[in-house]
């Protein structure tokens, strides 16, 4: 409940944990984290009452004004009763796929996950691979950047290889994202 348009979605089987990706309206794209879905509890993750979002513009300023009244945005998700994003993005970056690895370039055997973007704008987070460090609670601990140039529709972990492969849209092209040693 509660989402708006779910990009990408990754299910951690071992701890039953769902991670998913979704498109905010202008701005707030969120990584969601649904703890142990298979107990029955279901979550509500706030949209459309809570976003780090805007709606689109109208041109018509009572339009705007209508919507805001059904549908307000709040900047809290937990305030309202609902499930706060692990991590959101504003200035949107095009989230896509979610992948949950801790095996790629990680000596401290941190929970992570990966966010493929895809937007116009690097300096933005665009065109980027997001590592997200979760902490032992899987609450949000740090992020980074890793600059890919491309927008990055989709990828996959190749655990024999110790790499992701990436389909990079704007180049129809596959790539190769591994750690020099």
């Amino acid at each position: 409940m509660g989402h708006r348009n779910q990009q990408g979605l990754f299910y951690d089987e071992k701890n039953d944990n769902i991670y998913s990706t979704e498109h905010g309206p202008e701005g707030g794209d969120e990584i969601n984290l649904n703890k142990k879905p298979s107990s029955g509890d279901i979550k509500n993750f706030g949209w459309a009452i809570s976003s780090y979002g805007e709606h689109y513009g109208y041109e018509d300023k009572w339009r705007v004004e209508d919507l805001y009244k059904r549908a307000p945005l709040h900047k809290s998700h937990k305030k309202f009763g609902f499930e706060e994003p692990l991590k959101y993005f504003t200035p949107a970056i095009g989230i896509t796929q979610i992948i949950k690895n801790n095996l790629f370039n990680n000596p401290n055997n941190e929970n992570r996950l990966y966010v493929g973007s895809m937007g116009w704008d690097l300096s933005e987070g665009d065109l980027a691979i997001h590592e997200v460090i979760l902490d032992k609670e899987l609450n949000y601990k740090s992020s980074k950047v890793i600059p890919i140039g491309d927008r990055v529709r989709d990828f996959i972990y190749l655990e024999e290889y110790n790499y992701f492969m990436m389909y990079l849209e704007s180049s129809a092209s596959v790539a190769i994202l591994k750690i020099n040693k």
